[in-house]
């Protein structure tokens, strides 16, 4: 009976240390599709890093552009109340100009009258 145990023994290790590899290499399989797996999500991180990167500096170009595209409006809108005036001004000239030929031209038909 003793070698009968010790067969049982030895089968029992046998199926033992079959379920533990089995186990082993599941485990280490597991281990390294988690592995894989973090590559792949830090690769997809990273990719979305550098969208993000190229992203933020379009929108400082065109945050840029906006601000340089206001202060050209800024500029027209400045131009243009400066022609606005500008006309106001020649247009007062106009008829203070037309004033003057008027009372001189009186001034001239009085002088004439009071001449003969």
């Amino acid at each position: 009976m003793a070698a009968e145990e010790v067969l049982q023994t030895v089968d029992h290790y046998k199926t033992e240390i079959e379920r533990l590899t089995k186990e082993l290499t599941e485990t280490t399989h597991e281990k390294i599709q988690a592995a894989e797996y973090g590559l792949v999500v830090l690769e997809e991180k990273l990719t979305l890093k550098q969208q993000y990167d190229e992203l933020e500096a379009e929108y400082d170009s065109l945050k840029q552009e906006l601000e340089q595209l206001k202060e050209h409006v800024l500029e027209e809108n400045a131009a243009t109340a400066l022609v606005l005036q500008l006309k106001e001004m020649l247009s007062a000239l106009t008829l203070l100009l037309r004033q003057l030929s008027e009372e001189a031209a009186h001034a001239l038909e009085s002088h004439i009258i009071w001449s003969k």
